[in-house]
């Protein structure tokens, strides 16, 4: 996870919404790449402004934040933008996350908690338990919310790809939801 310390003049320009992104600019081996970075901080309840890149094999850009960005770099980045965002419904919150997909949903999931009374319901599958992200941050939140949060950990090692019970069993009868998907395809 990277903390971004915007400077203090733009600050306003890097206002932010629970499940935004912003796009990177990083020039490796004379080549320009851009990629996306969702938020995995919320305004709400971070003083700073956080993505986090996870490793992918072969990934040029992630591999290069991982091992070549530290304290005190700049990076190039483009304002706050993405509309994967909370609605104003008031209606429970349901996600669907695999792997990476955790950090906009988790982005999502703290700003609902700290800011509405809405509930938050998570399957979040992942390859393996050592492939989880944030799982100390969603046992704090499951911790300080026993009522109004639940996070359902998927392992495909163990069970395959999540089936369309597990999906049924999560969502229950309550179709009057506001429902986010993020993963791979």
């Amino acid at each position: 996870t990277f903390v971004l310390d915007v400077p203090d003049d733009l600050a306003e320009v890097y206002r932010y919404r629970p499940g935004q992104f912003c796009t990177f600019r990083a020039r490796i081996d004379d080549d320009e790449q851009f990629r996306c970075y969702s938020m995995s901080s919320a305004p709400e309840t971070d003083r700073h402004l956080a993505v986090t890149v996870k490793r992918v094999p072969g990934g040029t850009v992630s591999n290069w934040f991982n091992d070549k960005v530290a304290v005190g770099d700049l990076v190039d980045t483009s304002p706050p933008s993405g509309t994967f965002c909370l609605s104003g419904s008031g209606r429970p919150l349901v996600g669907f996350c695999g792997g990476s997909g955790i950090t906009p949903v988790l982005s999502l999931a703290k700003s609902a908690l700290a800011s509405t009374g809405r509930t938050v319901r998570l399957l979040y599958a992942s390859r393996e338990p050592d492939s989880v992200i944030f799982d100390e941050a969603l046992r704090d939140l499951e911790h300080r919310s026993p009522d109004r949060l639940e996070v359902r950990r998927h392992f495909d090692s163990a069970s395959g790809f999540p089936r369309p019970a597990a999906v049924l069993d999560l969502v229950g009868g309550e179709l009057d939801a506001d429902f986010y998907i993020c993963g791979p395809g």
